[in-house]
C-alpha cells in the first residue's frame, strides 16, 4: 500500500511556508512604517499611549470616591511605611483641616524646596528624597508622589494629562483631590504650585477646562508656594493650560502601590523604564487613559487609533509568522521522514 504521507506532508509544508512569508513580509512592512514614524521619545510615548487610550461616554469623569468605576484602578493597598511617616509628619497648620487644607500642605512640601526640573523617574520614595531634599523632579515625578502621600493621608485622588500635541510626550500632568466637606474635586497643580477659583472657590479640572475653553472666564490662579510659582504671571498660567484645553486626559487609576509592587513591573523596572511600562500594561496594572466623548481632539484620536491598529497588525502578523515558521519546519521534517520510509520500503521490496 503506497504511503502518501510526504505528499501530503509537502503540501502542508508549502502551505506554512506561504503564510510565513507573507506574515513575516507584513509584519517587517508595518514595522518600517512605525520605525519612520518615530523621530524622538516622544512618538514612543504616543505608541504606548495609544495602547492606553480608551474614550468613554461624555459623563465619564463625573463620579465621586463614593462610587468609583469598576474598572477605575483605585487603589486599596496600603502606603509603605516610610511614606506613611512622611505623610504624617507634614505640617498641615491646624489639627481640623479639612482634605483641601492637607493637600496644599501636601503641594507645599514638594514645592518648597523646588531648585530644577530635571525628571527623576524612580520610585516613589525615591523620588520623594529627590524633590523634598534636592529640588528636582518634573511635573509627572511630583504627581506620583502627591498621589502616594494623598493616599497615605487618607485624601482621594486622580492624576490628570494634559497633551500639547498628539498625546505624545510634550505635555503636563497634575492632581485633583476630593474634598469630602466641599463634596467637591478640586483641581492643584503640585509642579508649579497653584489651584484656581472661581469666585472665591476652588474648582475642578473639568470646570477649568471648560473656562479655559470659554471666551470670557472670571477664573483665578492662586499660587500655594508664591517663590515657587512656576509662571510669571497668572495670565501665562492660564495660557500654558489652554494649549492643552482640547487634550485634557484622566489616568484611569491611582494605584501607585499596586503598580510599584508588581513583580512583573518590579523585574521590568531594573532594565528601563520603557520595559517597566510595558510589563506594566502586561501585568494589568497600567492606568488607562481616558478621554471624554464629546471634548476630543478628533485628529489626534484619529492618529491614536491608527498608531494602535498598526501596532495590533505587527503583534499579530509577527505571532502568526512564528506560529508558521514552526509548522513549515515540522511539516517538512515529516515530510523527509515521509520519503526516506517509502525509500526503504521501496529498497526492501
Amino acid at each position: 500500500m503506497p504511503d502518501d504521507s510526504a505528499p501530503r506532508s509537502s503540501r502542508t509544508a508549502r502551505v506554512f511556508r506561504g503564510v510565513f512569508i507573507a506574515s513575516a513580509v507584513l509584519a517587517v512592512g508595518v514595522s518600517i512604517m512605525l520605525g519612520l514614524s518615530i523621530h524622538s521619545g516622544r512618538d514612543l510615548v504616543r505608541i504606548r499611549n495609544s495602547l492606553l487610550v480608551e474614550v468613554h461616554p461624555a459623563a465619564a469623569y463625573d463620579w465621586t470616591p463614593a462610587k468609583v468605576p469598576d474598572d477605575f484602578l483605585w487603589e486599596r493597598r496600603a502606603a509603605p511605611q516610610p511614606i506613611s511617616a512622611a505623610a504624617a509628619a507634614i505640617d498641615t497648620g491646624s489639627p481640623n483641616s479639612d482634605d483641601f487644607a492637607e493637600a496644599l500642605a501636601i503641594a507645599t512640601k514638594l514645592a518648597q524646596n523646588k531648585k530644577s526640573d530635571k525628571p527623576i523617574q524612580s520610585d516613589t520614595l525615591t523620588a520623594y528624597h529627590m524633590i523634598t531634599e534636592r529640588g528636582l523632579g518634573y511635573c509627572a515625578d511630583y504627581t506620583e508622589v502627591f498621589l502616594a502621600l494623598a493616599h497615605a493621608s487618607g485624601i482621594p485622588v486622580r492624576e490628570w494629562g494634559a497633551a500639547f500635541d498628539a498625546y505624545g510626550g510634550d505635555g503636563h500632568a497634575f492632581v485633583e483631590i476630593y474634598d469630602r466637606g466641599r463634596a467637591q474635586w478640586i483641581f492643584i497643580d503640585p509642579f508649579y504650585s497653584f489651584y484656581v477659583t472661581a469666585a472665591g472657590r476652588p474648582i475642578s479640572v473639568a470646570e477649568l477646562q471648560s473656562a479655559l475653553r470659554a471666551p470670557h472666564s472670571d477664573v483665578q490662579v492662586v499660587p500655594i508656594v508664591r517663590e515657587k510659582f512656576g509662571f510669571k504671571t497668572p495670565e501665562r498660567a492660564l495660557a500654558y493650560y489652554r494649549r492643552g484645553a482640547t487634550r485634557f486626559y484622566l489616568w484611569w487609576g491611582n494605584n501607585i502601590f499596586s503598580y510599584e509592587h508588581a513583580p512583573l513591573v518590579a523585574h521590568a523596572a531594573a532594565l528601563s523604564r520603557s520595559a517597566e511600562q510595558v510589563a506594566a500594561i502586561f501585568a494589568g496594572v497600567q492606568p488607562k487613559l481616558v478621554l471624554a466623548s464629546g471634548n476630543l481632539d478628533e485628529s489626534a484620536l484619529r492618529d491614536l487609533e491608527r498608531l494602535r491598529m498598526m501596532v495590533i497588525v505587527v503583534v499579530v502578523a509577527s505571532a502568526t509568522a512564528l506560529i508558521a515558521l514552526l509548522g513549515w519546519l515540522v511539516a517538512s521534517w515529516r515530510s523527509r521522514a515521509a520519503k526516506v520510509r517509502t525509500e526503504t520500503q521501496n529498497v526492501a521490496t
